[in-house]
């Protein structure tokens, strides 16, 4: 009987905050976003949960020119290990399994306008 069990996939609560500041040439965006436990398991069973956790993102564009602006973008920057999903779907060999978040990533861009 899962009856008053959290939703698989389904936290409580989760939050996003973030901050914009832009001049005529730069641009940038920093956000924290919060997501509460997560059950992968209908049965809410604690051995396949994800605590709570938050990411840190952050973008900054820079207009060197009319035609050309640079951008830098990072998703989870302080590299926090979370998880997706868990269970034991590797089936009859009993070995749990679990996906992990992404780590922190970066992307360097160049926009070139004709």
């Amino acid at each position: 009987n899962y009856e008053g069990n959290q939703y698989r996939f389904s936290p409580e609560f989760s939050y996003a905050l973030g901050v914009r500041f832009s001049t005529d040439k730069l641009r940038s965006t920093v956000s924290w976003n919060f997501i509460d436990d997560v059950f992968f398991e209908a049965s809410n069973d604690p051995d396949t949960r994800q605590k709570g956790y938050g990411l840190l993102n952050a973008s900054v564009e820079y207009d060197v020119s009319k035609s050309l602006t640079l951008g830098l973008y990072g998703k989870n920057i302080l590299d926090k290990e979370y998880l997706i999903d868990a269970g034991n779907t590797a089936g009859s060999l009993g070995y749990p399994t679990l996906i992990e978040g992404t780590p922190a990533n970066w992307l360097l861009t160049a926009k070139y306008r004709l």
